[in-house]
């Protein structure tokens, strides 16, 4: 097929995205009024599209989204089935989502400001308080999107922030549970309740919401890890530390709302999406002169300007299914959101086994009674097509491969991002990253931080090479620890000399200062003792006198006092 293709009223223009269970498309479409618009088609993956399970969720979560009119939610226009293809059709949106902006954001610097990150979860908590209020019809019961995240949060060019694939994220964990490996959960931010196998609603989404916050504020996931069992380790048993010990523009005044939305067990947690936004509006109104939704369009336009221009148009050839008649005349027919719920039966969707996970003793998938069925009811064609795609597949796959490559696997004891030559590879760990043999310049980036380590590898034909990067801790951030410890062992030295000396100068100054003491009190003492030896004297000549003038006594008596005198 080429540009300018068909499907209905809407004319295909080009590709704008691709995702774990979709890709999206912009596309214009013919009103009834004779106006056009510009819309959003998201095409369901062939391998999803041919399990009529998900297909009959997918669908009827489609529907609920469907009905769901709030400014800070996506809105879902239509639902077509196009032979075996599904197209939703969405609300365009010219801006990107808050994963991009993180990503796009220079390294070690957060990738909003205070005021403009409080505005941004503001916005999602209340789409979520409309969503768990049962949207337009309250009488539907709570919607719970199941996975807030920042590749499902949208900042507008115009500073709108919206929530995507509303009701689309139930399907997907249906898939996730029952197909393994064929879509990627986003651990970091599930809610306790959700990791424990317990019942959970709204609030699951308020804690979501507050990792992302989390996120926001510092730079750094809370409960990152390299395997999946040491996340929902964390999950369940980790209390984050409070954000304004990481960032120190962040106000302590957050800190209890942050803890509040990552409490544990949700009765604890904060109850509804409008009360979370109602706390947040005192940090982002009227802190400037301008609407912080202004800053923040601005913020996202130069983000786009900045993007590569004239990006190469991606054939649609794939995104349609080939004409069968000569003529041009399609031969598929269409069927939309309403007829579709007829024709599917919605299926409720299973937790998955997250005892299965957590184990990780074994990676056997359980082939339930269902499956088992599903695979009698194949076609020899059907099994021919499923065999023979893959290994068609892995043939080119491995005929146009690169001969010469070389291998680097890059880990971090700390969140961070890996650049090799300039180029952004994504987040560590990094496995058998294939490379042209030859010198590569490798970058190890702190997220949050602006801590980096460099190195230069020469990497030869099929040699596997690894970097394992560790990070110390600095005074101040972490850990309290010795504070002799960030000096060198020559300094320490140095400084252990002088301190030497200063204790001993101070003991020489008391020594002397006692020394006067016990002069000056000898002094006293001996002035003291010669006044009283010449009262003594003065005291005896007195009594002399006295005694010459007296008889002398005679007898006994006076022999005893002559006796005393002596």
């Amino acid at each position: 097929m080429k540009l300018g293709q068909t499907l209905g009223r809407y004319k295909l223009l080009e590709r704008v995205g691709r995702g774990g269970m979709a890709e999206v498309f912009r596309a214009e479409e013919n009103l009834e009024d004779g106006g056009k618009r510009i819309v959003a088609i998201k095409r369901l993956f062939p391998r999803l599209a041919a399990d009529r399970e998900f297909v009959g969720m997918f669908v009827n979560e489609a529907r609920i989204a469907s009905s769901m009119d709030h400014p800070n939610i996506v809105h879902t226009y239509d639902l077509i089935n196009s032979g075996s293809y599904y197209y939703i059709v969405m609300e365009y949106l010219a801006g990107m989502d808050l994963e991009d902006v993180v990503s796009l954001s220079p390294p070690g610097r957060i990738a909003l400001t205070l005021h403009e990150a409080t505005y941004t979860v503001h916005e999602v908590a209340l789409g979520l308080g409309y969503a768990h209020r049962g949207g337009a019809d309250p009488n539907a019961g709570p919607v719970v999107h199941r996975d807030i995240s920042p590749g499902n949060i949208m900042v507008s060019d115009e500073g709108r922030v919206l929530i995507t694939d509303f009701g689309i994220a139930r399907a997907a964990q249906y898939a996730q549970a029952t197909s393994p490996g064929v879509l990627k959960g986003k651990y970091e931010y599930m809610a306790p309740e959700y990791v424990a196998g317990k019942p959970f609603d709204g609030r699951a989404d308020l804690f979501s919401l507050g990792v992302v916050f989390y996120e926001l504020l510092t730079g750094m996931n809370p409960f990152y890890d390299v395997l999946p069992k040491d996340v929902w380790d964390k999950i369940l048993n980790l209390d984050p530390r409070p954000p304004s010990e990481i960032a120190r523009e962040v106000p302590k005044a957050l800190d209890e709302l942050v803890s509040k939305a990552l409490k544990k067990d949700p009765d604890k947690r904060i109850p509804s999406g409008e009360v979370f936004g109602k706390v947040l509006e005192p940090f982002f109104m009227g802190v400037s002169g301008k609407p912080v939704s202004e800053i923040l369009g601005k913020r996202i336009r130069s983000y786009l300007d900045n993007a590569e221009k004239g990006a190469e148009q991606e054939i649609l050839s794939e995104f349609l299914p080939e004409d069968s008649d000569s003529d041009g005349v399609e031969m598929t027919q269409e069927i939309h959101l309403d007829d579709l719920l007829d024709l599917v039966e919605p299926k409720d969707v299973p937790r998955p086994d997250f005892s299965v996970l957590n184990d990780g003793k074994d990676k056997k998938k359980a082939t339930t009674v269902r499956q088992k069925k599903r695979l009698r009811s194949l076609k020899p064609i059907h099994i021919l097509f499923l065999v023979g795609l893959p290994l068609i597949a892995g043939v080119v796959t491995w005929a146009l491969w690169p001969g010469d490559t070389g291998y680097l696997t890059v880990t971090s004891t700390k969140q961070a991002e890996v650049f090799v030559d300039g180029e952004r590879m994504g987040k560590a760990p990094i496995t058998q990253l294939p490379l042209v043999p030859g010198k590569h310049s490798i970058e190890v980036r702190r997220v949050g931080s602006n801590r980096a380590k460099s190195y230069q590898r020469n990497i030869a034909k099929d040699e596997k090479q690894e970097i394992k990067v560790s990070w110390s801790n600095i005074h101040g951030k972490g850990k309290k620890k010795n504070r002799w410890r960030k000096h060198s062992k020559r300094k320490r030295k140095a400084l252990a000399g002088k301190r030497s000396k200063k204790k001993t100068s101070k003991r020489k100054k008391h020594a002397k200062a006692k020394q006067e003491k016990k002069k000056v009190r000898s002094e006293a003492k001996s002035k003291s003792s010669g006044k009283k030896r010449k009262k003594i004297r003065n005291t005896s000549k007195r009594k002399r006198k006295k005694s010459s003038g007296k008889k002398k006594p005679t007898g006994k008596s006076s022999n005893r006092k002559k006796r005393s005198r002596k």
